[in-house]
């Protein structure tokens, strides 16, 4: 850094300290050693107050990426193996299996009791040998009533 450097540097501290425009030829001659942007040397003399245009398109891509990673995590939330979808699926899923599993214990349990039954209660076991097989005692007679429009093939 030379002489002119460090005058230009201190001009620049005493302008941002005194919140005031820098002189224009301050403003160029850092404008054409690359110290400033040209949007940046406009801002230093005072002749604008718009924010930069570069901000502007990065502050545009991010709206854009920040929605789709909204529209990304929503899409995620609703769908997937761990989505609100297949979670209320599994739901129903399982209260039908469990309703299913209720009745196959039910039914269970009544042919439970009829085996009972058909081994130690003979009166019950004749009553369905009675009934299901149409079996009768030795010189027992059998009745069988016919309603008229049957026919029995």
């Amino acid at each position: 850094m030379n002489a002119l450097d460090y005058r230009y540097a201190a001009a620049l501290r005493q302008a941002a300290v005194l919140r005031r425009p820098l002189p224009r030829e301050n403003v160029m001659l850092m404008l054409r050693k690359n110290y400033l942007s040209p949007f940046k040397a406009t801002q230093r003399m005072g002749k604008t107050s718009a924010t930069n245009p570069g901000s502007r398109k990065r502050i545009k891509w991010l709206r854009y990426f920040l929605l789709a990673a909204a529209g990304l995590g929503v899409y995620h939330i609703l769908s997937g193996p761990s989505g609100a979808l297949n979670l209320f699926r599994l739901r129903k899923e399982n209260a039908d299996l469990t309703g299913e599993l209720d009745s196959l214990a039910l039914r269970k349990q009544a042919l439970e009791i009829e085996k009972q039954r058909l081994e130690k209660d003979t009166a019950y076991l004749e009553g369905v040998a009675r009934e299901e097989l149409g079996m009768a005692k030795p010189n027992e007679r059998v009745y069988r009533f016919v309603q008229p429009g049957d026919k029995k093939k």
